[in-house]
């Protein structure tokens, strides 16, 4: 669905011109208009001064602020009563064909044919409109800042040159290649997420479990939609771990209401590797953000750490309650107190050997007491009164039924 916003444009004609009027009237520069919908400054100019269509991405997200801001009834007066989705329709493919999202990694051949290519050109600025490129983000391809530039501007690189008489066989010998395969490294262009805050958490998440939400290793997209949904990285970041340490305590709370402790101790360790790299993190990031957006992350870390501490004395604290109680059921059954241990509780299993005097916790009916064996593949086991005894089959070498109940007239076992 974000591709196919992106693929798509819309004629900069006067209906779009008055909602980009109302939209721009919402800031006090170009600058901030342009972040608040993740786009460049020169980008918002171009549309303010109607030198190009506007995407329908950035458009959608022009309309979403301008409908915070005005009545649906302002909205059509202003627009002469024709509606938003109207606008919307008059949407096309973008040059009638499907926008090419493949990026060649700037290696330095590829830096060194750019090179070459400009070279072609009075300045940068012309070689980069030749390309129908931003001069800015042209120089940023050349200077190293950008890492990808764009395949289908590569190749118009490449006719061009072509054209003016380079031989590219004589370049292939400069880096050792016989081909542009040799040189050319692909990677996917990376679409500005046109998620919204939830999608973008998610997002954000899954960099939390893979370690990796240091700012150079985020992709520039997320970064992208993280400045126009929260206003910058670090913001997103805040939201991200909150949501993240809920949900872990959520997890682990469902594994306490099941006795697994194993498992909520497990989901508290995840929960430690996320704050420590939140804390790791986070001051780095907050860096770079403006000064008067900066938050206290330690506080949130102080926090973060103090409902850690509390959810693992919960856990503590079941743990000890179902030792507690451990200890008293056996006590019921051996009639001495004593301290339960693998040795004396054991899981129960068909494949197993059991002797008289066993005490075993059942899937199914919990502890019970083995009172006597029967012969080498059954034993008499009494379980706590809901259940009575059973007689169960161990030694297990062939599929037979698990359990016989044991009536009155077996009693004498």
């Amino acid at each position: 669905m974000a591709s196919n916003l992106h693929d798509k444009v819309i004629e900069n004609n006067e209906e779009v011109r008055k909602i980009i009027a109302l939209y721009i009237r919402l800031f006090d520069n170009y600058q901030e208009a342009a972040e608040k919908i993740g786009v460049s400054r020169d980008t918002i100019a171009r549309y303010t001064a109607h030198r190009s269509n506007i995407s329908l991405a950035s458009f959608d997200r022009i309309v979403k602020v301008v409908q915070k801001h005005y009545t649906e009834a302002e909205i059509l007066q202003w627009l002469d009563g024709i509606t938003i989705e109207e606008i919307r329709k008059q949407a096309k493919r973008k040059n009638g064909v499907q926008m090419d999202h493949v990026m060649y990694v700037i290696t330095p051949a590829i830096r060194a044919l750019l090179r070459e290519y400009t070279a072609c050109f009075p300045n940068k600025a012309t070689a980069a409109r030749k390309l129908e490129i931003n001069p800015r983000t042209f120089k940023a391809y050349l200077d190293g800042q950008i890492k990808s530039f764009p395949r289908n501007a590569f190749w118009k690189v490449v006719v061009h040159l072509t054209n003016s008489g380079f031989t590219t066989e004589q370049f292939f010998s400069r880096f050792g290649a016989t081909a542009w395969e040799d040189l050319l490294i692909e990677k996917e262009r990376c679409v500005i997420l046109q998620s919204n805050k939830k999608e973008l958490i998610e997002e954000l998440i899954g960099l939390f479990r893979k370690g990796t939400i240091r700012q150079k290793e985020i992709d520039r997209s997320i970064r992208n939609a993280a400045k126009r949904i929260f206003g910058n990285l670090g913001e997103a970041m805040r939201m991200t771990m909150a949501q993240l340490e809920k949900r872990q305590i959520k997890e682990i709370r469902s594994y306490l209401s099941v006795k697994d402790f194993e498992k909520a101790m497990e989901k508290l360790a995840e929960l430690d590797r996320y704050i420590a790299l939140y804390r790791e993190n986070e001051k780095a990031i907050w860096r770079a953000s403006p000064k008067e957006k900066r938050r206290d992350w330690q506080e949130d870390v102080e926090r973060y750490i103090h409902r850690r501490n509390l959810m693992e004395k919960e856990i503590k604290e079941q743990i000890e309650r179902k030792h507690q109680a451990l200890c008293a059921q056996i006590e019921r059954f051996t009639g001495t107190e004593a301290t339960p241990d693998p040795a004396m509780l054991r899981s129960y299993s068909l494949d197993n050997s059991y002797d008289k005097g066993d005490i075993i916790e059942h899937p199914a009916y919990g502890m019970g007491k083995v009172l006597r064996l029967i012969g080498a593949r059954k034993m008499v086991v009494q379980f706590e009164k809901k259940y009575g005894r059973k007689i169960l089959l161990m030694n297990n070498r062939s599929p037979r039924p698990e359990f016989w109940s044991v009536g009155v007239e077996n009693a004498h076992l």
